[in-house]
């Protein structure tokens, strides 16, 4: 079993896939981690600007679902086992095409955005953004893309392209228990 996991900024997305490791004895990949190895090898840094280009440059020259790709080829080598792989950090078109080339399942991830701001702000990674505002520019920029163009971050579209779409909005123990019925 092959799910993609997509959303917007501290919406969930790694908690979810960790839950899906512990619970259900997936594999879990993180296309974002893919990217900060990438791009700190590339250009020394994590910002999130440098993130994105980072991802965009590598989906143009390897194709549109590149970091996909690298991760069902690790699940590929591994794949007995786990019950399944659970990806996450799709953000592209060409991304969610690839898992729909393997009949994979595509789970959208949300939250209040003020709510996901705090989340950062705790988080507190060295990529988070210093104000709201910040986060809300930065995340604008992300859900729109650039038209059809599959190879770039373009969170609206994925998420119009999910077969399901979660608020996490409540207690965990909610979140999880929606995350279950998905595998279900």
């Amino acid at each position: 079993m092959i799910i993609g996991i997509a959303g917007t900024f501290n919406a969930g997305k790694d908690a979810a896939a960790e839950h899906l490791e512990e619970t259900h004895s997936f594999m879990r990949v993180s296309t974002g981690d893919m990217v900060r190895e990438l791009a700190q090898e590339k250009y020394g840094t994590i910002e999130r600007s440098m993130l994105k280009r980072t991802a965009d440059e590598a989906r143009a020259a390897h194709g549109a679902g590149y970091f996909v790709d690298r991760a069902i080829r690790l699940y590929e080598d591994k794949k007995t086992r786990f019950r399944g792989i659970a990806i996450t950090g799709i953000r592209s078109i060409g991304e969610v095409e690839t898992l729909q080339k393997v009949e994979a399942k595509l789970l959208f991830v949300d939250a209040p955005q003020k709510l996901r701001y705090k989340r950062s702000v705790a988080r507190a990674r060295g990529d988070a953004e210093k104000t709201f505002e910040e986060f809300a520019a930065n995340e604008a920029k992300e859900m729109a893309g650039k038209g059809d163009d599959k190879t770039v971050i373009n969170i609206g579209a994925v998420k119009g392209m999910a077969d399901l779409e979660i608020i996490n909005d409540g207690r965990i123990e909610q979140f999880f228990n929606q995350v279950d019925r998905f595998v279900a």
